[in-house]
């Protein structure tokens, strides 16, 4: 059992709960502390700890606001496109025509790119190479 920080003749009843040493009935101050000092500095720590969440709930405020005000442009950008479509639907489905025909072309030469391609490919792999010739001589 561990004796008193102070009085070394007497079992501690408890430890300070800033420093940790251990203390007796008499040398209780203020609840849990061993002195003064240890009871300022534990004050001092938990007005920083209450600023320090105090801060931290205010980001968290700031992150929401910020994630509504996005949700609220993204919104009137969609109505903008909804509204914009409606009273230009013909223009916007014909440049829509557009851009599906220039893609089926651009898909289409990059097909034959591929097959192309492939067949370079194939003709390299499938030529005779002068290991393939000295393995089948040997062989022979």
């Amino acid at each position: 059992m561990a004796v008193c920080l102070n009085h070394t003749d007497t079992p501690a009843v408890t430890s300070c709960a800033a420093c940790g040493k251990p203390i007796c009935a008499k040398c209780i101050v203020a609840g849990h502390y061993c002195s003064v000092e240890c009871q300022k500095k534990a004050d001092l720590a938990a007005g920083r700890t209450h600023a320090m969440m105090e801060g931290q709930a205010r980001t968290e405020k700031k992150g929401r606001i910020v994630k509504i005000i996005v949700a609220v442009i993204i919104l009137a950008a969609a109505a903008y496109g909804a509204y914009y479509y409606s009273q230009n639907k013909k223009k916007v489905d014909l440049q829509l025509n557009t851009y599906k025909g220039e893609a089926k072309k651009l898909g289409k030469q990059l097909e034959k790119r591929v097959e192309e391609s492939k067949e370079r490919t194939d003709k390299t792999l499938n030529r005779d190479s002068r290991y393939k010739k000295n393995a089948e001589a040997l062989v022979k």
